[in-house]
């Protein structure tokens, strides 16, 4: 039994809860027509259906969950200071390591030196070691900084292509190394919290008369500022898209990858996007 209402409504809509019963799949699927013929309504009853499930908790026992929600804390941090970007490694994320005064008095005790003398040495290596990491986690933010300087004053849309072997290069370290270092980090811009991952794109030519090259982030920024623009009642196809990012963006790209974007933007088709009648949705 499904009962369909909002806060705002809360009576019962017998017809969403016909509709979601009987003809979910066709529903979901925007394979109104069907809904429509099967029960003698029109397409823009099905819409306000739509809209009134749009507005319902698809997980309505979470308001009563105590789970305690996770933070990311980040490992770097870039502030602006008198117009520069100033770097620091957040050293707090990292346990104190230290050798505790009353086992440096047993380094006198002969019977047992050998073996305190083996693990403070141990220490000495995990110490060094610790340091040598957040240095390398430093100079590699510091590098990420300066290549995607736009970035942290404008944002996504302004990364250029960046890649590991671009800051394994100007650091003179092994790609190997850059790709460990920056795994599960997470980086606090004046943009807000990105995983330092976010800052290595792939480049891809854009048209002969830019004579130049973009990110997959870009286009992707450019891609959503179009399908949000667009009139719902005629949503634009893929291949539309592909005539409007090359004749107003310069931005040429098969019909295949704007599809693929579109889906990694969580964007449906233009067959899902389509409404039948104004309002909300």
């Amino acid at each position: 039994m499904f009962i369909v209402a909002t806060e705002k409504s809360p009576e019962k809509n017998e017809l969403a809860e016909m509709i979601v019963a009987e003809y979910m799949e066709a529903f979901a699927n925007k394979r109104w027509k069907i809904i429509s013929n099967k029960l003698s309504i029109s397409l823009e009853e099905i819409q306000k259906v739509h809209d009134v499930i749009q507005q319902l908790e698809p997980r309505p026992g979470s308001s009563f969950s105590h789970d305690v929600p996770e933070y990311i804390a980040a490992d770097v941090s870039v502030i602006e200071v008198d117009g520069e970007l100033v770097v620091s490694v957040n050293d707090d994320l990292i346990p104190k390591i230290q050798f505790q005064a009353q086992y440096k008095s047993l380094l006198k005790d002969k019977e047992i030196n050998s073996y305190i003398k083996e693990k403070y040495h141990e220490l000495q290596w995990l110490i060094k070691s610790v340091n040598h990491r957040q240095l390398t986690l430093y100079r590699v933010a510091k590098a990420i900084v300066k290549k995607q300087r736009d970035f942290f004053y404008k944002g996504s849309e302004a990364l250029k292509p960046l890649s590991l072997k671009d800051i394994a290069e100007e650091l003179e370290v092994h790609e190997s190394t850059v790709s460990r270092i920056t795994s599960n980090k997470y980086m606090e811009t004046p943009q807000g919290i990105f995983e330092l991952k976010h800052f290595f794109t792939h480049s891809l030519y854009t048209s002969s008369s830019t004579a130049g090259s973009t990110t997959a982030s870009h286009i992707k920024n450019v891609m959503k500022q179009v399908i949000d623009q667009e009139n719902k009642l005629k949503p634009l196809s893929d291949q539309k898209i592909v005539h409007i990012l090359a004749e107003e963006h310069s931005i040429e790209l098969s019909r295949r990858v704007i599809a693929k974007y579109r889906d990694e933007l969580n964007i449906p088709s233009s067959s899902k996007r389509k409404r039948f009648a104004e309002g909300v949705g």
